[in-house]
């Protein structure tokens, strides 16, 4: 059965559809060089990063047996004996703090590196063209500017699930574009268009971006009161 299984969807594959987008004539620029290319970059960033945050959660937790039996007790009392699904992620909120406090202490991208299209000036450095610039997670995560005992394991740390985070610092003077999703949903579902709007000139000169962040089985009345409230908060 478990075979006939397999074979039933295997149509359903990466490699098979990327193979599909590579023979769909809507997509030339689809080309065998990018299947390639996709399939190593799922193999490196799709399954490594997995890999070594899940490693080094179970290193933590191994260290902390009530650590270990809080997320068990924790799944007991969400899901139970059956396998869980996407519909409990927002009841798993140790278990996810236990998982962003890995990704904070050891994260597996430890920097992200992009190159400057156009000049610029940031905190007074100057940019040029084609310098490379280099954003240092691993030193961020670990600055005590930023968190408390950062180089404790602390998952309570991100038990206050309901927030207001700022790409950049606040500016009295600019408008806030806030983007709001559940804990169910990520920041990532933007990323795209933050992308293509924070580097443009007409969008920096006036406007900052902001997320919001809530429990997504809170009532959206309370949700909404809290962020009523936030928004005064930061504003302040």
């Amino acid at each position: 059965r478990a075979v006939a299984g397999v074979l039933e969807h295997r149509e359903k594959t990466l490699l098979r559809m990327l193979e599909n987008a590579e023979a769909d004539p809507n997509f030339p620029e689809f080309d065998r060089q990018q299947v390639i290319d996709e399939m190593k970059q799922y193999l490196w960033a799709g399954t490594e990063t997995t890999a070594l945050t899940l490693a080094w959660a179970m290193y933590e937790t191994s260290r902390r047996p009530e650590a270990a039996e809080r997320i068990r007790r924790e799944g007991e009392e969400v899901y139970g004996d059956r396998e869980p699904t996407a519909a409990d992620y927002s009841g798993l909120a140790y278990t996810r703090a236990v998982i962003q406090e890995t990704m904070r202490l050891y994260p597996p991208i430890w920097g992200l590196i992009r190159v400057a299209v156009a000049a610029d000036e940031i905190g007074g450095k100057e940019i040029k063209v084609g310098d490379r610039i280099v954003l240092f997670a691993y030193g961020t995560h670990h600055s005590p500017k930023y968190w408390e005992s950062p180089e404790e394991f602390m998952p309570e740390r991100f038990m206050e699930e309901t927030g207001i985070y700022f790409l950049q610092p606040y500016d009295p003077k600019k408008i806030p574009l806030v983007m709001v999703h559940g804990l169910v949903s990520s920041p990532d579902a933007f990323k795209n268009m933050i992308n293509d709007i924070a580097p443009e000139p007409w969008f920096r000169e006036k406007y900052q971006i902001w997320l919001y962040s809530y429990p997504t089985g809170n009532p959206w009345i309370f949700s909404s009161m809290k962020f009523r409230e936030l928004m005064r908060d930061a504003c302040a």
